[in-house]
């Protein structure tokens, strides 16, 4: 069969390699705790988080991009700082724990300088977040432990100040946009065995459990204790 005519230019011409590297430290992740009550007597265990998001990352709206707005590296960063206080309460109820968090993150916006055409984009706000997960903890030794659970998250909608490039090459008035909510839900599982005192190994698995949220994802931590209080 001989080929259409112009098909085959049309299909390479439709083929884009878009794939794009980066390479560099990502963000900087520091998190405090502080145990508000001890657990004694029956009650649940309850403790105050801070975390805070520094954006040391390369900064996705500063990464080198061609004249038609597409980035030539991948940014290793979201660009923004953010603080997130949370209050978790764990209950032990041998062999198992049941444990709650909740709560709320704080991204402030910036200015940005970017081209994407046909808009120019100036102003970003990523939008704050309300979250809460629950779970169940269960204990198959002094050691080993695996954990299942759920979690939401709603995040406020992003706020956008563009500019669109005009056909004469001017840029229009300023416009303000604000993007819909997301709804966030994962499905959380995981495994974490105490290598020392002072150190465990902890693997989390989280499946997304709303349109909003990421298909799969897979975590290794290693936390470990500095110092000790008595």
């Amino acid at each position: 069969m001989a080929p259409v005519a112009g098909s085959t230019n049309n299909d390479q011409a439709a083929t884009i390699d878009s794939s794009v590297d980066g390479r560099g430290i990502g963000d900087l992740e520091i998190t405090a705790r502080y145990q508000l009550i001890d657990g004694r007597a029956g009650r649940p265990f309850v403790i105050v988080n801070l975390q805070g998001v520094f954006s040391t990352g390369s900064d996705p709206f500063a990464v080198p991009r061609d004249e038609l707005g597409r980035a030539l590296e991948a940014a290793t960063g979201a660009g923004f700082y953010g603080i997130s206080p949370s209050l978790t309460a764990i209950l032990p109820s041998d062999p198992v724990v049941l444990f709650g968090t909740a709560g709320y993150t704080f991204n402030p916006g910036k200015s940005v300088d970017t081209i994407i055409p046909p808009v120019r984009i100036s102003h970003v706000d990523p939008g704050d977040a309300v979250s809460a997960s629950a779970g169940i903890g269960i204990s198959f030794n002094q050691r080993t432990s695996l954990n299942i659970g759920y979690a939401h998250s709603w995040a406020f909608g992003t706020r956008t100040r563009t500019q669109l490039i005009e056909t004469t090459g001017e840029w229009s008035d300023p416009r303000n946009t604000v993007s819909r909510d997301l709804q966030i839900g994962r499905l959380l599982f995981g495994v974490t065995y105490r290598a020392t005192d002072r150190a465990s190994l902890n693997w989390s698995v989280e499946v997304g459990a709303t349109e909003d949220a990421t298909d799969l994802r897979t975590t290794l931590r290693v936390p470990f204790i500095l110092f000790s209080g008595h």
